[in-house]
Order: C-alpha cells, then sequence, then structure tokens
C-alpha cells in the first residue's frame, strides 16, 4: 500500500458498538459510500435488536443514505464531506469558485455568483447513482458570464456558469452538520477502531 501503484483489494467495513465489533462483512466497492446500507441489513439480519443511533464518518455520507436511515426511523450522526473544508479561509471568504462557495449547506434561492448575479433555474433532471437510487438535480445558470473579470476563476466553460442542486441531499446535510457538531462538543470518537486496526496492521 505505501507504493503509488493501484493494486486489487477488497473493503472491509466493520461496525462496531463500545469498540466491540458486531458486524463485519467484505465489499468490492472501493468506496464506503455503498457499503452502509448493506452493513445496516445485515445487522438487522443478524442480531437480536436494531440500533437506533447510527454514527458513521464522512465517507459513508450520501442522499441515499439518509433517506434510507430516516425511512427505517435510526437516527445518523455521518459527517459532511465538507465539513472540515468549511472551516477553511477560502471556503468562508466569499470567492468565485463554484464548488466552494455558491453551494453551502443552507439552500438560499436564488443563487448569486462571485459578482453579484443572480443565477436562474434552467432545467430539472435525475441522477442515478452506482447503487440505481435516484436523486433530483436543479441546474441554475448565471445570466450574463460574458463579460465578467471573474470568470476565468470561476468556469472553464465557454458559456455561462452553471450550479447543479441536489436540494434534499442540502437539506439533510445542514440537519447532519447540526447533529455533527453537537456530538463533537461531546469527544465522540468517529474512527477508533478503523484508526486502531490500521495502527496494529502497519497500515
Amino acid at each position: 500500500m505505501q507504493l503509488l501503484i493501484i493494486r486489487p483489494a477488497y473493503n472491509v467495513q466493520a461496525a462496531v458498538d463500545a469498540e466491540f465489533i458486531v458486524g463485519i462483512d467484505v465489499f468490492s466497492d472501493r468506496n464506503d459510500t455503498a457499503t452502509l446500507i448493506p452493513m445496516l441489513q445485515y445487522l438487522k439480519e443478524n442480531l437480536p435488536f436494531t440500533y437506533r443511533h447510527i454514527v458513521a464518518d464522512s465517507g459513508y455520507e450520501s442522499e441515499e443514505n439518509y433517506v434510507y436511515l430516516k425511512k427505517q426511523k435510526q437516527r445518523g450522526y455521518t459527517k459532511p464531506q465538507n465539513h472540515e473544508r468549511k472551516k477553511k479561509s477560502f471556503f468562508q471568504k466569499r470567492t468565485s469558485n463554484i464548488g466552494k462557495t455558491w453551494l453551502t449547506t443552507k439552500i438560499q434561492i436564488p443563487y448569486t455568483c462571485a459578482n453579484d448575479r443572480k443565477l436562474q433555474v434552467i432545467r430539472n433532471y435525475t441522477r442515478t447513482s452506482q447503487t440505481g437510487y435516484e436523486s433530483q438535480v436543479t441546474v441554475y445558470e448565471c445570466e450574463d458570464c460574458s463579460d465578467c473579470p471573474l470568470k476565468e476563476k470561476c468556469t472553464k466553460a465557454k458559456g455561462n456558469c452553471q450550479l447543479h442542486v441536489a436540494k434534499e441531499f442540502l437539506a439533510y446535510r445542514e440537519t447532519a452538520q447540526e447533529k455533527y457538531s453537537n456530538r463533537s462538543r461531546q469527544a465522540v470518537p468517529y474512527e477508533s477502531f478503523p484508526f486502531r486496526w490500521k495502527e496494529h496492521s502497519a497500515y
């Protein structure tokens, strides 16, 4: 793993309760996002009870996982993927980068770019994930970028800047941010088992 080459490997997932492993499984998915629901289903089938509080790090954040936890009436504590990035000065300052400034956790309508120009809705479409989950996305486009002095820093597109917004996902992320912040004050570890496992395995 120390060499900068890609090697075939499996994704081992472990569910932990008070640092005791209560479930473990192996997946072929290279990221963690698609493993949360199968793991929770595995626990439900093999344990005599159902966990009501699910703690997961940012690698498990997705609209599909948020929706699943809500339907199962399980309270999720998922670290938003942009949590650490939001602390940095470039995120907090109002620059012209679409992905880091316009798209905040708060759903603000209408959106405006770094040059204070409005973005209008031009279309909606359905985005399908690798698991088949469908989410609704709204596309916003800047009214005119032709003479904007910030365009080169904002987008490489020939036309106007666009912003793709999954509103339902943003609403879930906002709730997750609030719950994560409250839980972080209690010093609850999110990855204590994986960190120790990697440490003892000389990962």
